[in-house]
């Protein structure tokens, strides 16, 4: 089973994800995630080196793999991001990384991804003359088995944001590092749209889709949610908690 988290910065996406990973690791399901998600250290031969984003022959293998399944998006972005080379290796790498979950992805075993293509829709395209090329790629975006949505007000976001570079920069320059790469709070209100929107896009296509307000619950009791539902099989489509 492939999960994929969206939400903004701020929003507890990493926090989730590693209390999420442990309850499966309690229950005996094996997990695998980003690299620094905690992982069943009993399978760490199969731990997948997209997860430590290593543009390798392996990378590469899985983003040609990829082409070949999704060759209408591949399309989209190669014309999307004709002058933007960054940009479309930021996505070769999202895809690859997509593809290798696919790859190790099994009934019996759960994959976390806590920065998705509804993430990486939002970082790409955000600041995009028109929202077409943004549409059209939530539209044509290889489907996740079920997607977490981790919705917060975008000022409490933009002051966790901050709080956190502060904390972990403790210098003068912080506070406007942080700025410049996430901007500024009316920043954090048009990210939170287009992930509204590119959510509703995804129930629209039947993917299954849960809601957390990460303000009204704490990150222990969405985890908990997930793993119920993970465990149960009783994903219900745009559900909102």
């Amino acid at each position: 089973m492939l999960i994929e988290f969206a939400g903004l910065p701020g929003s507890g996406k990493t926090t989730v994800t590693r209390l999420l990973a442990q309850h499966l690791i309690n229950a005996k399901i094996t997990v695998s995630g980003a690299e620094d998600l905690a992982i069943d250290t009993s399978r760490e031969e199969r731990l997948p080196r997209y997860l430590r984003a290593r543009p390798d022959r392996t990378l590469l293998h899985r983003y040609i793999r990829f082409q070949r399944r999704n060759a209408e998006l591949e399309t989209l972005t190669r014309n999307a991001f004709d002058d933007a080379p960054i940009r479309h290796l930021l996505f070769a790498m999202m895809a690859a990384s997509h593809q290798g979950a696919r790859d190790i992805s099994r009934a019996d075993e759960v994959v976390v991804m806590d920065e998705g293509f509804v993430s990486h829709a939002v970082a790409t395209f955000f600041d995009a003359p028109d929202m077409e090329g943004f549409e059209r790629f939530v539209a044509l975006a290889p489907p996740s088995d079920l997607v977490i949505g981790l919705d917060l007000r975008p000022e409490t976001a933009f002051k966790r944001v901050i709080l956190r570079n502060e904390e972990s920069q403790n210098d003068a320059d912080a506070h406007d590092r942080a700025v410049q790469k996430f901007g500024d709070a009316a920043a954090f209100g048009r990210r939170r749209d287009m992930f509204q929107q590119a959510l509703g896009v995804y129930s629209s296509r039947n993917i299954e889709v849960m809601h957390f307000d990460t303000e009204a619950l704490a990150a222990e009791d969405i985890a908990q949610k997930i793993f119920d539902t993970v465990t149960t099989g009783s994903v219900a489509k745009s559900e909102q908690v």
